[in-house]
């Protein structure tokens, strides 16, 4: 659990040793998928060795499943500012704009979809002031849950169309179900969001802060840009090369950015970012930008020590 009164550098540490995952390098590349939490990981282990020793059936099957869904509904609500009747789970954005569409709802609508995949669990989304009828999200970005998960959210003027939006696609399983709801619950309450946005935003203008200020590099400018993502390009390298040497060299995990004819970096931070660990990967930019791709420098090689006696070599 992670205490919301802690000052900030110790409620990092913890909340960093309950994402495991931000231990395997720095982790920027959450507009693909977030970490998981451990709490998750234990629930969704917990109930899948409970249906291996009880089973997958039986007449109470029907009632976790809606217990379930009326769970993550809730939450989400909370997330949203919204009402849990207007919610609709499903398999991710795409799958939540598949269902609109077979359900008429781009026609029967006055307003766009919204996607707000790159939003939820980044900053503060009020659904109801955005001016539109209906969003999509994913739920395995900023707000770590599992792949597939996510949600529609419908305008209660729309609110006719919940069960029809709820039929024309298949039941998402209890383990999403269930993943979802903990870790958006977990957010919530252990986390808290009023924190999570403030520090996001906060690193987020570090990170394109540093990165601006390197010679040779050229951030990316795009409407749609979403606030936890800074794009950015490296004169001299194409982006994917540019991606690998990086990983290699400051283990950075990090992501590509298409638009166009154009292939943009793309640095994606969460609120469990250090300015640290974003120094050390804005050094790595530097070096790069410094040098052509086959004039780095030699990366250090590791030393293999022999066994009791031996010297490795």
């Amino acid at each position: 659990m992670v205490d919301a009164f802690l000052p900030d550098d110790q409620k990092v540490t913890a909340l960093r040793e309950l994402l495991p995952a931000t231990g395997a390098g720095i982790y920027l590349d959450v507009a693909s998928a977030g970490p998981l939490p451990a709490e998750t990981s234990a629930a969704l282990a917990e109930a899948d060795e409970w249906e291996l020793r009880v089973g997958r059936g039986g007449m109470d099957r029907r009632a976790e499943l809606e217990q379930r869904d009326a769970e993550a509904r809730a939450v989400l609500a909370a997330l949203l500012a919204a009402d849990p009747d207007d919610i609709v789970i499903t398999h991710g954005a795409r799958d939540g704009r598949l269902r609109l569409s077979w359900c008429g709802i781009g026609a029967a609508a006055g307003q766009p979809i919204f996607d707000a995949s790159s939003v939820a669990g980044a900053e503060a989304l009020a659904v109801g002031e955005l001016g539109v009828d209906a969003v999509v999200l994913d739920g395995h970005r900023w707000l770590l849950g599992p792949q597939p998960s996510g949600a529609v959210w419908l305008a209660p003027r729309l609110r006719s169309y919940r069960s029809a939006v709820e039929e024309a696609g298949d039941q998402i399983g209890r383990r999403q179900l269930l993943g979802l709801a903990r870790s958006v619950g977990w957010l919530e309450m252990y986390v808290g969001l009023p924190w999570i946005y403030r520090r996001t935003a906060s690193l987020a203008g570090y990170l394109s802060d540093r990165l601006s200020g390197i010679p040779g590099v050229e951030l990316a400018a795009a409407a749609d840009a979403p606030p936890a993502v800074v794009l950015f390009e490296i004169q001299g390298w194409p982006s994917a090369s540019a991606a690998e040497e990086l990983s290699h060299r400051v283990q950075a995990i990090l992501g590509l950015s298409v638009g166009g004819q154009r292939v943009a970096l793309r640095a994606s931070v969460g609120c469990w970012n250090t300015t640290d660990e974003l120094d050390r990967f804005a050094a790595g930019v530097a070096l790069l930008a410094a040098h052509a791709p086959g004039a780095l420098p030699a990366r250090a090689g590791l030393i293999i020590l022999g066994s009791a006696g031996e010297d490795g070599r």
